[in-house]
């Protein structure tokens, strides 16, 4: 009888094991995809268009343009809504374009702020002449 009973326990954390695991597999790819964004991507620079609060944290909602499409992002973040129309670096893979890294720290320069960014973006982050 005491088979019986553990199989229903373990039947019943079926659900729980498969979400748990569900979870480990998405921090892994996300911080594999990450790291690959870290070393491999471009920049681009992006607009912050509003900031959504959400149970836990912050979103940031930015757009960006690359490769002549143009895309609205939902990204985490810490900036408040007074950072709202400010231009932020990215970076971003150029096969996923559309999974930007949002460089908080790194805001774009007054000198670039006007001018577009490059439609394929820059490989080193640009600075002001």
């Amino acid at each position: 009888m005491n088979g019986l009973n553990e199989e229903s326990s373990f039947n019943k954390m079926k659900p729980l094991l498969v979400f748990l695991l569900f979870v480990v597999v998405a921090m892994i790819y996300q911080f594999l995809l990450r790291k690959k964004i870290a070393e491999q991507g471009i920049y681009t620079k992006c607009t912050l268009v509003n900031t959504e609060g959400y149970k836990g944290g912050l979103f940031l909602v930015i757009k960006y343009a690359f490769k002549d499409n143009t895309y609205e992002e939902r990204v985490h973040g810490t900036l408040s809504k007074f950072a709202i129309g400010r231009q932020y670096f990215i970076k971003l893979l150029p096969g996923k374009p559309a999974a930007p890294l949002l460089l908080e720290d790194n805001r774009v320069p007054e000198c670039l702020e006007a001018s577009p960014a490059p439609a394929e973006g820059w490989k080193e982050m640009p600075v002001c002449k």
